[in-house]
């Protein structure tokens, strides 16, 4: 979603130009949205702690994407931390001026739309799709914190107390994006870092 390109005269001329060093913050957790951060060179990682202290990146941002712009939509603190990787210009533009021009623009407001839609999946808003968000995180819970990375479908029955099949609904989901195998009784983890970013969906 490259909205640079599409970003009329007088919001440009609200945005300032700013630069980040390597591993320097755009935003940490807590933060208001005062401004919404639009690319133009370099790369940015969301992220955040793992109980146990660890970095977890989320997802990373690059040319013509967007930081902050969630926030400013919907006037929550921010939750991850969103920290350059490399050297970062950026166009800073006040958030009230976005949302000026998410509703003055109709093109813009779909665009956002999608991509609202699109960011819920991949972090794992199951409810979108009918999924218990609860029982995604503890299912990703159980298997992130297990010892081999796996759980057969009857201990994660017992520990959940959910039913078969809003259980099958949520495995199913979970490898859709990727991040685990269900194919017979065992569970495994794929990928830590998606299965991790559902359980922090909500939290």
């Amino acid at each position: 979603m490259d909205l640079i390109l599409h970003m009329p005269d007088w919001v440009r001329e609200a945005a300032k130009e700013l630069c980040f060093a390597p591993d320097q913050p755009l935003f940490m957790p807590g933060d208001c949205a005062e401004r919404v951060y639009f690319l133009l060179q370099g790369r940015a990682d969301i992220w955040c702690m793992s109980p146990q202290g660890q970095r977890v990146q989320l997802q990373q941002r690059g040319p013509g994407s967007c930081v902050g712009e969630m926030e400013a939509l919907t006037g929550h603190t921010l939750v991850n931390a969103v920290t350059a990787v490399t050297n970062c210009r950026c166009l800073a533009l006040p958030a009230d001026t976005f949302l000026q021009w998410a509703r003055a623009d109709a093109d813009l407001a779909w665009q956002l739309m999608r991509y609202l839609a699109h960011t819920a999946l991949e972090f794992g808003a199951f409810a979108a799709v009918g999924i218990s968000g609860q029982l995604a995180q503890k299912v990703a819970y159980l298997l992130l914190y297990s010892p081999d990375g796996q759980q057969t479908r009857a201990q994660l029955l017992a520990r959940t107390g959910a039913s078969g099949r809003n259980l099958n609904r949520v495995l199913r989901r979970l490898q859709q994006l990727g991040c685990i195998s269900a194919g017979g009784t065992v569970v495994r983890v794929c990928d830590r870092e998606t299965l991790f970013s559902v359980y922090c969906s909500d939290r």
